[in-house]
Order: C-alpha cells, then structure tokens, then sequence
C-alpha cells in the first residue's frame, strides 16, 4: 500500500489481490516464432524491439526475454539411427543434454501462497567443459 500525492490531494494506491497461483508479478507469457526462417540474431533483435515496445505500455512492467545470442553454442551431430536402434528416443537424449549443460523444466508447485518452479541442472563443475557431453548417459 502506498500514499502517493499528485499536487492536488493525497490519494492511496491499493495494489490489487494477488491471482491465487500466478501472484502479483506473473501470468503473461509471449513466445515468438520464426516460421519464415532467418538467423538467431534476428530473433534475438526481433525480440528486443518487441520486449521495448511492451515496456512502454503501462499496464506492463519488465518485459524481457531469454534469448541470448552471445551465450557459448556447441554443434552437436546425433546419431539418430543409433539412437533408434537402441530404442532410445531423440526427444530423451535433448532432454538430457539440456539438464546438463542449461536447465530443463520440470514443472510448479504451489506453496506458501506462490508458484515455484522446478528446474533441474547439473552443478557447474560437470558442464564447464565442451567434452563434458560424453559423460551423459
């Protein structure tokens, strides 16, 4: 709750009542595709100018993204065949690399009145280094 003064009068700011799962910060996700094709770094700029343009909007606060075109990228060939013969499906080994060398997604919770989010990772002394890869299994 706030007392704020416009020059005319004293008039209190009542933060409305929080969304019951969501709180008072969250509940508005934009995801953009580049259906058409071209670059990362045109996504990446894309992004920025829409995140900008929503930022002057006043009834949106810190609008802002994830994708960072200047984070470290390793091309990696999968072996899709093998893979397929070892009954091992694609979608498991991207998941697997992506809770080893970023973050995945598990799922929220909600306690305490707030959404928490479930991410799992490996500590950074097993991702620090490209050959880190072929330790997951």
């Amino acid at each position: 709750m706030h007392f704020m003064c416009n020059g005319k009068g004293l008039f209190l700011e009542v933060t409305p009542p929080a969304i019951h799962g969501l709180g008072t910060r969250a509940g508005l996700q934009l995801e953009l595709q580049a259906s058409g094709g071209g670059t990362t770094e045109e996504m990446a700029d894309v992004a920025s100018k829409v995140g900008a343009a929503n930022n002057q909007d006043q009834m949106l606060r810190e609008v802002r993204g994830t994708l960072r075109v200047t984070q470290p990228q390793i091309y990696v060939d999968l072996k899709r065949e093998k893979n397929k013969m070892m009954g091992v499906q694609v979608a498991y080994v991207f998941e697997a690399m992506q809770a080893y060398l970023s973050s995945l997604y598990v799922n929220d919770f909600n306690k305490f009145g707030r959404i928490w989010r479930v991410q799992l990772q490996a500590e950074s002394e097993f991702r620090d280094n490209p050959a880190d890869i072929g330790r997951i299994f």
